[in-house]
């Protein structure tokens, strides 16, 4: 198995044996629940044992895939073919309020995202809930993590 976290994206975790070519990311499979619990914790000892470089360089990171997130996908319904990070620019930000596809695409950017996740985020050295990080909501990544205990339902 292998287990990726990083500061930019979504966690990882592949499976190298039915899935040597890294394809398939099963970290909200139900059957690789045990694997991913094990890899987090013994990748969160490692990079506070050997100090590297990444705990400097991420104070907030994904151990967990967020509740909500924007595809990476071409945007549904949009003519002229856009992603979520044109909403705003290039794509209208109506369109988040008049077209379920958009709002369901684009949780993130669209702002419909009201449930907190499960799981962890590390959070400057430590993996936490939800409930722990409530008095860090003004960081961008624990607003996205846990919306509801930030207040933004």
């Amino acid at each position: 198995y292998k287990f990726i976290a990083g500061k930019n994206d979504i966690p990882f975790l592949f499976d190298l044996r039915h899935d040597p070519d890294e394809l398939i990311n099963y970290v909200d499979s139900y059957y690789h629940r045990n694997v991913k619990n094990e890899l987090q914790i013994a990748l969160h000892n490692a990079i506070n044992k050997f100090a590297a470089p990444i705990a400097d360089d991420s104070i907030y990171m994904y151990f967990d895939r967020p509740a909500c997130w924007d595809e990476r996908s071409v945007v549904p319904k949009i003519p002229n073919l856009g992603f979520c990070s044109d909403i705003g620019d290039t794509i209208d930000f109506v369109k988040c309020a008049n077209q379920n596809k958009v709002r369901n695409h684009c949780q993130i950017t669209c702002g419909t995202c009201c449930k907190d996740s499960q799981g962890y985020l590390w959070a400057k050295g430590q993996l936490k809930t939800c409930s722990q990080l409530a008095g860090e909501c003004g960081e961008k990544k624990v607003s996205i993590f846990c919306p509801e205990t930030c207040g933004q339902c």
